[in-house]
């Protein structure tokens, strides 16, 4: 009688173990899916339209901010933000003003999102100290 009951806990134990095992893996297969699905964009398309993926997947930004250009209305501002590498006043053009996210930065410009990340500190950083002088 005990060994029965032993038994039947056991197989309710694996079981148990199993299904959540089971559930999951579904539903990391299922946020793997869901992941990829967000941006596909076909090869036809691309061999159509013989520009890079990332250009078609996000929408391309405007000449001004291309080239990193942007007038504010305070003009200690301007000229700080004028002061910044090309790349930084593009990066926190992209983040502020266009609000694209540090994932879409990273495809733009084809680097990892650790490095969208510094530069975007670097460039707040030297931004503030600009505005201290």
């Amino acid at each position: 009688m005990k060994d029965k009951k032993k038994y039947k806990q056991e197989v309710k134990f694996i079981f148990t173990a199993w299904l959540k095992t089971l559930v999951k893996r579904a539903r990391i297969d299922y946020l793997r899916q869901t992941e990829k699905e967000k941006n596909i964009v076909s090869l036809d398309r691309i061999l159509e339209e013989k520009k890079p993926a990332y250009e078609m997947v996000f929408m391309p930004l405007k000449p001004d901010l291309e080239k990193g250009l942007y007038t504010f209305d305070n003009p200690k501002m301007d000229l700080a933000f004028s002061k910044l590498t090309l790349r930084r006043r593009q990066v926190l053009l992209m983040k502020f003003f266009k609000g694209m996210t540090t994932k879409e930065i990273a495809m733009y410009f084809q680097c990892s999102v650790q490095a969208v990340l510094e530069v975007e500190k670097k460039a707040l950083d030297k931004l503030r100290e600009y505005m201290e002088d």
